[in-house]
């Protein structure tokens, strides 16, 4: 996962899980995160709460859950 700004900077210092590798620094403003985990229901609504902050990288059966579920929220709102 990438995460940017000052959510990178949060994730750094309150890993998301024990699991958590160290963070690679991507550039100025993205870093680059590991996690050794079960994709559940609760890592996807993690992800989520994160929203514009957060990109998916791997695997990309949850990316592609996160991009459908984020598209299904914004057309709650049109």
């Amino acid at each position: 996962m990438h995460f940017k700004g000052r959510t990178g900077n949060y994730i750094v210092t309150k890993p998301l899980h024990n699991s958590q590798k160290k963070p690679i620094k991507i550039d100025d403003n993205t870093i680059e995160i590991s996690l050794n985990i079960i994709i559940n229901y609760e890592l996807e609504r993690l992800i989520l709460s994160y929203a514009d902050s957060v990109s998916v990288i791997q695997p990309f059966n949850l990316a592609e859950k996160v991009k459908i579920r984020l598209k299904e929220a914004l057309n709650q709102y049109e």
